[in-house]
């Protein structure tokens, strides 16, 4: 089999790491096994609590940036209330925005969580502005930490079919697949043919990817530190195109 990598995050998500692995020689493809919608009404839970009210604002994706509702984002501008990304590119997407987001150095909840901001945050309202679904981390810590939490899911992802998913792996060689969550890895069982599944090997970015892809069958993972195309091509140069 071949070693290209196919790259299953949504349209518009696969850029940055595109030119990356070009220039690194790593031949790509792009397939998103998953597509983001927007709620049509933003979900929000406690279903009668004032998001706009935030006191804290947190964004889990650069998704909720762009979906996130036009009140919640004015509220994000007042110097008052402070505001976090889950990574640097979604505090980018805010700055775009004009609003100032802090960030932690390696993305993801659990790095958020250990900001030292969040560790005193007992009667503070905080707004999560996230999608349908997905994890409960953050909410749960937060709540467990004495703050109010403010759901906003203001989209939703959807798997995508592709019957031309054996074909891509098997004929075109992109054997190599990256999986940056839990949903993305349900999206590729659901598409990939059975006998492919020991035989191809993952690109996972956490730990918990890589527990799910062992129970659902897979045998080949290499973890990335995290989701950054840095790490990511860094991880498949130095275990793999380094063989």
């Amino acid at each position: 089999m071949g070693k290209g990598l196919l790259l299953t995050r949504p349209a518009g998500f696969n850029d940055a790491l595109t030119v990356a692995c070009r220039q690194q020689g790593i031949p790509s493809f792009e397939a998103p096994l998953i597509k983001i919608v927007p709620c049509s009404t933003p979900l929000i839970e406690p279903r009668f609590a004032q998001p706009e009210a935030g006191q804290v604002q947190i964004y889990t994706s650069r998704n909720a940036v762009m979906f996130a509702d036009p009140v919640i984002l004015a509220n994000a501008r007042r110097p008052e209330v402070r505001v976090f990304g889950v990574g640097s590119a979604t505090a980018s997407q805010l700055k775009n925005l004009g609003i100032d987001a802090i960030a932690p150095q390696k993305p993801g909840s659990e790095a958020l969580l250990e900001l030292p901001f969040f560790k005193q945050i007992r009667n503070l309202q905080v707004t999560l502005v996230t999608g349908l679904g997905g994890r409960e981390l953050l909410e749960t810590t937060l709540r467990d930490r004495g703050a109010t939490v403010v759901r906003v899911a203001c989209y939703a992802r959807e798997k995508v079919i592709r019957p031309d998913l054996d074909q891509i792996v098997s004929t075109r060689g992109f054997d190599h697949i990256l999986i940056t969550s839990v949903d993305l890895l349900a999206g590729l069982t659901a598409n990939l043919g059975g006998p492919l599944i020991s035989s191809v090997t993952l690109c996972v970015t956490a730990p918990r990817i890589a527990s799910a892809a062992v129970d659902q069958g897979y045998q080949r993972i290499i973890s990335a530190e995290d989701a950054s195309s840095d790490r990511i091509v860094s991880a498949l140069a130095d275990i793999i195109w380094s063989r």
